[in-house]
């Protein structure tokens, strides 16, 4: 009876561990995209307050990986 007992633990041990890893990851995905969100909304309001032109490498840089993550949204 006490193997079945421990048995059922460790089941429920690792059942819990793997969520809480999964809410752990999951939060931090939604941490970077609200910092990337932030991020973007800058670049365009530099945009729409001095032109495209205005952007450095690391904006246009920024500005397409936010398209491209978009675009991969949209085909799923």
């Amino acid at each position: 009876m006490a193997a079945g007992y421990g048995l059922i633990w460790l089941t429920d041990w690792i059942e819990d561990r793997q969520a809480r890893r999964l809410a752990h990851k999951h939060n931090l995905k939604v941490l970077k995209d609200v910092k990337e969100t932030q991020s973007i909304d800058d670049i365009l309001e530099k945009i729409s307050k001095e032109g495209v032109g205005s952007l450095n490498a690391r904006e246009r840089a920024a500005l397409e990986r936010a398209r491209t993550n978009l675009l991969k949204r949209d085909q799923r």
